[in-house]
């Protein structure tokens, strides 16, 4: 189990911090109130769920998922996959957090990372940053790799239209930038299986009429379009 951790009050002056939903703001303390030592910790959005909101049932995995793309457009967390797992790492952590005895992390790094330490000299927290974004540029697939992808999963997603619609979107969904490109296919994956049978990564949902999910379809849909129509420049 997680230490206890400090919140620091000037998070509530934080304007990137007063960006966030009311849900994400309590993911974001979610995140780091069970992050490990070294700020480390798991992004599977069904665990998250099930540590977080462990009583709520109308919260849904997608929601989690929404909510971890927010933090990621605002926050410094840097959300990756290792072996097909996903991970998040708090990148201002022992700028927050004061750790007596810190036990060293059994949470991979993502390649190549570097995280801030407190008291770095502001020319290398430039190139930090820099290597950060440099990074996350790489996370832009070719459509052979999403090819490649997809037949080693032998889904039926397409990937020339997966390729498409993500370019048309700069590699971005509103403001944040594509955490990883395999996650993106696999969560494209199981949006197309939504209907044709049990979401297995889902959680028990109650019964609803055909009208009532049309219905809630079609407000996910224009929720969607609210949130992200037209910001993706």
């Amino acid at each position: 189990m997680a230490r206890k951790r400090m919140i620091d009050p000037g998070i509530w002056q934080s304007e990137d911090f007063a960006k966030l939903s009311t849900l994400s703001k309590l993911v974001f303390i979610g995140l780091f109130s069970n992050a490990d030592d070294e700020g480390r910790g798991r992004a599977n959005t069904l665990y998250l769920k099930s540590i977080l909101f462990p009583y709520d049932e109308k919260l849904r995995a997608a929601d989690m998922e929404k909510t971890l793309e927010e933090i990621a457009s605002h926050m410094s967390v840097t959300f990756y996959t290792h072996d097909e797992k996903e991970y998040y790492v708090l990148e201002s952590w022992k700028s927050f957090q004061t750790i007596n005895k810190p036990t060293a992390s059994k949470i991979p790094l993502p390649d190549g990372y570097r995280s801030t330490a407190v008291g770095l000299p502001p020319n290398q927290k430039r190139e930090e940053k820099k290597e950060t974004e440099e990074k996350k540029e790489l996370a832009r697939p070719s459509l052979e790799q999403i090819r490649e992808y997809c037949a080693q999963r032998k889904n039926k997603v397409d990937a020339q239209q997966f390729y498409d619609f993500y370019e048309s979107k700069g590699w971005m969904i509103g403001k944040a930038r594509m955490r990883d490109w395999k996650a993106s296919v696999r969560t494209w994956e199981r949006r197309m299986e939504t209907g044709k049978k049990e979401d297995k990564h889902a959680f028990a949902q109650r019964e609803y009429t055909e009208e009532q999910r049309l219905r809630r379809e079609a407000e996910s849909y224009a929720e969607l379009e609210r949130l992200y129509g037209g910001k993706n420049k």
